[in-house]
């Protein structure tokens, strides 16, 4: 558990924050402030589509983002966007190889990585979903699916970091879009969010 909420503030910090900072130039902090509503109902609904009326609210209200653009990338985000799932999916089948002593080799961690996004972009918006999925990922892996009883004690307090997680990343890429399409990005990157705002605008 603790591994797992490392991860994740490294994920906040060492990606969203930085991208936010090098590509849009803009203070990191600042937007994760603005966040914090969207984090505080994500940790405590555990639902990413209970969280995606706040969504759209700090993007219209706190970030001044075009509804063009965030009721585009915010909907998609809350779909394909599961970097939080991800993550967890990969620390449980790692935690698992190595409790039964199980050799992890380059090939064996490529594949749970691997399976732990795509089984991710399967999941429901909606609390608990995840533990469904490790019925599928772990017997995938030769793992026995009796872990599932060990991981759903505590699924709960990984849940919310989880779905923050999620929820963070769909914010900040939808700022993103919108500074490309605004010209705050850098002139080389610019002409992707261009094409991503045509296409919101249609």
């Amino acid at each position: 558990v603790a591994s797992y909420y490392l991860a994740a503030v490294l994920q906040v910090g060492l990606i969203y924050m930085l991208l936010t900072s090098i590509v849009l130039r803009i203070n990191s902090l600042h937007l994760l402030k603005q966040s914090l509503p969207i984090i505080t109902t994500a940790a405590s609904t555990c639902s990413s589509l209970a969280t995606m009326p706040v969504c759209f609210r700090v993007a219209a209200e706190e970030m001044k983002i075009p509804e063009q653009i965030y009721g585009f990338t915010l909907p998609i985000g809350a779909a394909l966007n599961k970097d939080g799932s991800t993550l967890i999916f990969a620390a449980v089948l790692t935690f698992a190889s190595n409790a039964l002593g199980l050799h992890l080799s380059v090939e064996r961690i490529f594949m749970m990585i691997l399976m732990s996004v795509l089984i991710s972009l399967g999941g429901e918006g909606i609390p608990m979903a995840g533990v469904m999925q490790l019925a599928i990922i772990l017997p995938a892996f030769g793992l026995p699916v009796e872990f599932v009883t060990v991981f759903a004690g505590i699924w709960r307090i990984t849940e919310m970091p989880q779905v923050a997680l999620n929820c963070i990343g769909d914010i900040v890429g939808t700022k993103v879009v919108a500074g490309f399409c605004a010209g705050q990005a850098p002139h080389h990157t610019r002409e992707a969010g261009l094409v991503v705002g045509a296409v919101a605008d249609q």
